[in-house]
């Protein structure tokens, strides 16, 4: 199962994407930027296969090296968000089993796959709450990106972020 950018974050980085010359260097990227989002807010949305398009079933480029912490941010606000205690070790192993699928490409199952993207699809309505308007220059959004979430994570609400370093 692959990562799926919603339609919406696609047309909302256009001015960033992978197209523009100062702009991401995959289409990944902006997924990427959608999913922290999605995880440091909380929030989660479903959305259908034809508002999404697919991106890649695997981590690309530079996010390969980096896939399993990316992984392991969604398994912390995963369990989390399952009611998960981490010191109930059988209800740890049940939930991660359900998630993970180490000899995929993605490290992930389709269903976790699917919570995955729906961090992706939620985390754009977070940035479009964090972000008067959409981004116009990559530099630009990466200093108030960091900022907004710095402010996020500082929220008691996530206590389970508290000495991660983006």
């Amino acid at each position: 199962m692959p990562f799926r950018l919603s339609n919406d974050g696609e047309k909302w980085f256009k001015d960033i994407s992978k197209s523009t010359k100062n702009g991401f260097q995959t289409d990944f990227d902006a997924y990427y930027f959608c999913f922290i989002a999605g995880i440091a807010g909380g929030r989660k949305k479903n959305l259908s296969l034809s508002e999404t398009r697919e991106i890649a079933d695997y981590f690309p480029d530079r996010f390969k090296t980096r896939g399993r912490l990316i992984v392991a941010l969604f398994l912390c606000r995963e369990l989390i968000e399952l009611g998960v205690q981490f010191k109930e070790k059988k209800a740890v192993h049940s939930a991660i089993s359900k998630l993970i699928r180490p000899e995929s490409p993605n490290y992930l199952s389709d269903e976790g796959m699917r919570e995955f993207n729906k961090y992706a699809n939620g985390g754009y309505e977070v940035l479009t709450k964090w972000f008067a308007d959409r981004p116009r220059s990559l530099n630009t959004f990466l200093r108030m990106f960091k900022a907004k979430l710095d402010k996020e994570l500082s929220k008691d609400n996530n206590s389970w972020a508290k000495g991660i370093a983006f």
